[in-house]
């Protein structure tokens, strides 16, 4: 499990966006990644699983070595997420204490949430309309910390207990994270400025999947 650093400073390229939150937004923070799935053929699956068993490990170099293209060419399905249960949320510059709890999370459904990103499903790629997903396939979550959206409230009257995460869980090896793909305030969607305002990679987690069964997991 890639473990958070509470204390690490994310620091701003030059490329990120500034934050034009006001004291009536919600920011959130915390951990998420760059989520990546996509197909392998019959000899990468092979060369990967090899390498693992040979080294006891299987960084994004040794995969763009092997497959000869970098993590994010060519995907099924890629996004940009926090995960719900590694978030914190700030307004008007000062920390929001809550404590997480399920029912915090709403099901992602088409038509509610058509305005947010749609999730992937693992099982069944038809439930959301995604492209299809092989036998044999790889997932990659290139895992980042910081600042990942400002959320637009209705009003400045702001209730935690209204706030909820809307998501799908991803299954296979990565079911103990709830990736958010848009937030609900008082049963109504929130609009979202951006996703991945000012994050910095903190490590990454790859899974090699053969005939439905998780045959490789690394991480660092």
């Amino acid at each position: 499990m890639i473990e958070e650093d509470d204390n690490e400073e994310i620091t701003p390229s030059s490329s990120d966006v500034q934050s034009n939150s006001t004291s009536e937004d919600i920011e959130i923070h915390g951990l998420g990644c760059e989520l990546v799935i996509k197909n392998l053929t019959q000899e990468n699956l092979k060369e990967l699983v090899s390498y693992y068993e040979s080294n006891g490990t299987l960084d994004l170099e040794d995969l763009q070595e092997i497959t000869g293209e970098n993590f994010f060419d060519n995907p099924v399905y890629q996004n940009h997420l926090p995960l719900v249960d590694h978030v914190s949320l700030k307004r008007g510059g000062k920390g929001v204490e809550f404590t997480f709890s399920g029912d915090m999370i709403v099901p992602y459904d088409p038509q509610a949430h058509w305005s947010f990103g749609k999730p992937f499903d693992m099982c069944d790629q038809e439930i959301f309309g995604n492209d299809r997903l092989g036998s044999n396939c790889l997932v990659i979550m290139n895992m980042e910390k910081g600042h990942w959206s400002t959320l637009e409230l209705p009003d400045s009257d702001f209730d935690i207990r209204k706030l909820k995460f809307v998501s799908h869980d991803l299954e296979c090896d990565v079911d103990c994270y709830s990736p958010a793909y848009g937030y609900e305030y008082d049963g109504s969607c929130l609009s979202v400025w951006e996703v991945g305002i000012c994050t910095t990679v903190i490590g990454f987690k790859i899974i090699v999947i053969q005939e439905g069964d998780v045959v490789v997991s690394s991480e660092s």
